[in-house]
């Protein structure tokens, strides 16, 4: 088998609750394993899942730690802890992580984020029997093609059978939308205004569907842009992103860099694309003992699949 992480896109019918699927087969080779993947938050719900050998060691916020062939991350706070370290026996290194939206978890499972969040859960101990199922047809798939088919046909049949359950949290997820078109810049007040509601029922309704209160989202999801932004380019004036992006001040800019991140812009500039790669929604950072050519390759690939495949949007 070839060294590759691919991103590809579910089935049309899941396209408005699934970013992605990030999938990796790192076969045959130690040195592929040498980085370990933070979670970055965007208030949104995410799944890993190995295959054949493979297990995870997810880490939640908290610091605990899980170990299982597959973990869902549960929403959390722009200042996290969570990172996810796969590895097998074989040193064969096979899985995919799926990418919700951010009401897509919900919708497919029915199970509001307020139930799962700042923490990371045991996937077949929330979803039952029927994920072991899709577990064994993943372990016996031969290539991705086939590992794409069976997410999809799992995830398709558990929209369709959920789809006339109902919480009420529907205006959580309006409120969530809203605060997106705004970037995240945005008073409570005027949140209020527009949903003409008290502030008490605003903060309810909003943590019951994404479980963590607004102000932590606006933080994420100012946080998400400015980091797409710098990623993405090279010459950045810092005085500039604190306008641009809704921040106080420089120092306020750095302090929300480092919670989401553990390092800062300057770091993380220095290393781009050398030692620290943004890959989909994960921070890849290699450690210094691996064999630098054959991992920056394997990334390098992927990211071009990310830029080809996948439209930034939540």
């Amino acid at each position: 088998m070839t060294n590759s992480i691919q991103f590809k896109q579910p089935d049309k019918v899941l396209q408005n609750y699934i970013q992605n699927f990030y999938m990796a087969d790192l076969s045959g080779s130690p040195e592929t394993q040498g980085f370990e993947q933070k979670t970055l938050s965007k208030g949104c719900i995410e799944m890993f899942i190995g295959f054949q050998n493979t297990r995870d060691t997810s880490f939640s916020s908290s610091g605990n730690a899980v170990q299982t062939k597959s973990a869902i991350v549960g929403t959390h706070n722009l200042k996290n802890n969570v990172k996810v370290m796969m590895g097998s026996k074989n040193d064969t290194l096979q899985f995919v992580s799926i990418d919700f939206k951010t009401k897509g978890f919900y919708e497919i499972f029915k199970i509001p984020s307020s139930e799962i969040n700042n923490s990371v859960f045991v996937s077949n101990e929330v979803l039952g029997k029927e994920f072991k199922q899709l577990q064994e047809q993943l372990d016996n798939s031969q290539n991705n093609n086939e590992r794409k088919f069976f997410l999809d046909h799992f995830l398709i049949e558990h929209l369709n059978k959920n789809k006339f359950k109902r919480y009420n949290i529907k205006v959580g997820f309006e409120i969530a939308d809203y605060i997106e078109f705004h970037n995240g810049n945005i008073r409570i007040s005027q949140i209020v205004q527009e949903f003409k509601i008290s502030e008490r029922s605003l903060q309810r309704d909003f943590k019951l569907a994404l479980g963590i209160p607004i102000k932590e989202y606006c933080m994420i999801l100012r946080f998400k842009n400015l980091f797409e932004y710098i990623n993405n380019n090279t010459n950045i004036n810092w005085a500039d992103m604190v306008f641009q992006f809704g921040y106080y001040d420089q120092a306020h800019m750095i302090n929300e860099f480092k919670k989401a991140t553990d390092i800062s812009p300057a770091m993380f500039m220095k290393h781009k694309n050398r030692e620290i790669f943004k890959i989909g929604n994960h921070l890849a950072i290699l450690k210094p003992n691996i064999n630098f050519n054959e991992i920056h390759d394997v990334i390098t690939k992927s990211l071009d699949s990310y830029n080809q495949n996948m439209p930034e949007k939540n």
